[in-house]
This record gives C-alpha cells, sequence and structure tokens, in this order.
C-alpha cells in the first residue's frame, strides 16, 4: 500500500464518494401537529412498541418513499448500513434504542439513490464529545503554561488543553469516531427487548450482536474531505518535499506513518548507491566497448 492507493484507488475510503446517498422524506418531513413519524414511534415506544403505532408509520413511510431528496454528507463521523431486505420496524426499532440510549448523538436516516438502502449517518456536538472524552478518559495535549505533556480529559478543567477554544482543531476525527463508537458499543439492552426474533438479555451489547446477526450490514468510520485535502496538498503533490509525518499520524494512525517513514527513509538511502552503481555500469560498458571495436 502506499499514498496513491489511500488517495485514489478506493481502498480504505468512504463509499459517500462514489455512491449517492439521499434523505428519505418520510423520516425528515413532519406532520402536521410538526412532530415527524419517527419521534412519534420513539415518544410512543417508551414503554412498549405498539404494532398500531408501527403499521400507522409504515403506511406514512410507504406513501412517501417516491418523495427523496439530495442530502450533502456533512458532519458524519461513522456509517452503519444496512441489507437491502432491512424492514422499516427494524430501523425504526434500531433508531429508538439509540436515541434514548445515547441521547448525544445525532442520527440522520438516508436511502441509497440506486440501491434503496438505508444507512444511519452518526455524528455528535462538541459538548457531548468532551462529556464522552471525559468517560472514556481520553489523554489530551496540555497548555505549556499549566505544564504540558499530556493529562487525562477532565470537563471541569477544559481551560488547560491545547486548542479547547477551536471545536474543529481539538478533537480529530479519529478520537471522535472512538467516542461515537465507545457509545454504541455500550448501547445495551433492557429486560425484555427484542427484535423479530432476536430476544436481548438484559445489559447484553445490542450493535455487536446486531452486527452478528447480520441486521447491520457493516459499521465503519469515514474520511474527514477537510484534512485529506490539506494532505493532497502538502504531501502527495508535493514532491520534493519532506513528509508531513506528523500529520500523517495524526489522521491515518502510528502504523500507516510508520510506514511511510521507513519507505523515505529506504528511498534516500538507495539514492547514494543506486549513482554509484549506475557510473561503475557506465564505465563497464565502455571497458567492453574497447575489447569490442
Amino acid at each position: 500500500m502506499d499514498f496513491l492507493h489511500l488517495f485514489a484507488s478506493g481502498k480504505g475510503l468512504s463509499p459517500l464518494g462514489k455512491h449517492r446517498w439521499v434523505r428519505p422524506s418520510s423520516f425528515s418531513t413532519s406532520t402536521n401537529d410538526g412532530i415527524s413519524p419517527a419521534d412519534v414511534f420513539i415518544k410512543q415506544s417508551k414503554a412498549k412498541i405498539s404494532h398500531d403505532v408501527l403499521g400507522g408509520i409504515r403506511q406514512y413511510l410507504m406513501g412517501h418513499k417516491s418523495t427523496i431528496t439530495m442530502a450533502p454528507a456533512e458532519n458524519c463521523d461513522i456509517l452503519m448500513t444496512f441489507p437491502d431486505t432491512t424492514d422499516d420496524h427494524t430501523l425504526l426499532w434500531l433508531l429508538n434504542q439509540i436515541r434514548l440510549g445515547i441521547p448525544q448523538i445525532r442520527i440522520q436516516i438516508r436511502q441509497h439513490k440506486y440501491t434503496h438502502t438505508y444507512a444511519f449517518f452518526i455524528a455528535s456536538t462538541f459538548e457531548n464529545l468532551l462529556r464522552g472524552a471525559e468517560q472514556m478518559g481520553m489523554q489530551k495535549a496540555v497548555k505549556p503554561r499549566y505544564g504540558g505533556g499530556t493529562r487525562r480529559f477532565s470537563c471541569e478543567e477544559d481551560d488547560i488543553y491545547e486548542n479547547i477554544e477551536s471545536e474543529l482543531c481539538f478533537f480529530t476525527s479519529q478520537e471522535r469516531q472512538s467516542i461515537i463508537k465507545y457509545w454504541l458499543d455500550n448501547l445495551r439492552a433492557k429486560q425484555g427487548d427484542a427484535l423479530h426474533n432476536i430476544h436481548f438479555l438484559e445489559g447484553q451489547p445490542i450493535i455487536p450482536e446486531l452486527i452478528a446477526r447480520g441486521v447491520i450490514l457493516q459499521m465503519f468510520p469515514l474520511h474527514e474531505q477537510r484534512i485529506l485535502n490539506q494532505l493532497m496538498t502538502s504531501w502527495v503533490q508535493a514532491v520534493c518535499e519532506r513528509q508531513p509525518l506528523d500529520d500523517v499520524c495524526d489522521y491515518f494512525g502510528v502504523k500507516i506513518a510508520m510506514y511511510f517513514a521507513w519507505l523515505g527513509f529506504y528511498t534516500n538511502s538507495m539514492l547514494y548507491p543506486a549513482v554509484i552503481g549506475f557510473l561503475l555500469w557506465i564505465f563497464a560498458e565502455s571497458d567492453q566497448a574497447g575489447y569490442f571495436p
């Protein structure tokens, strides 16, 4: 793997650049009283999911699936996709579980333009990410005037951390995705929770079980286009410049950064032997030409 693969071949890249996802109006259009069908479902299902409510919502969804609008894939950290056979009951049940169990995240439901499969576009606000970093015990850099180094993040002392004033720079995309995945992995079932023929034990993680059962097709983090554009300029297009290994490490991780650090060192180390070998080859060719006039 090299940097051209990371940027050009599509390996490891999110599918958003190649496919078009749309937001079905059935999940975003408000009813006459200003409440969306998904919100109605959530309010009604806090005690027990009603088959009558599900039936009404399903009819509403089927009646509005033909009116879908394009939606940009922005402000999304994790994408959760579902098989094309997923029914509305499954989507709404999982949406209800996530919104009740993890109120600090935001979910947008979108439908693939061509395959008509659904996906959850998951993100969170900066304030909730700060609380999540504290829950995880995430290490963050401390300002030099407070001693420097790193320290376990605390919301009570948030002013001592580097870049805390910038919502865009304080968390890397990897850190945001780690926090959201931590929340999703710790979403646990309550007593009596069931989805079709899947019966959950009390306290059982919901998302891993649904992935194992094939209800959730896949769940993966998305690339951040802003940082990719910066790396494209400072790394891919900068042929004779030093590699921005710190930026590569912050975005792709230590393993990828170590690989390209070794690749750069190996290439530079082979430069001098290559020049000497080329000169020796020229001299050898000239000597052989002298023996055979």
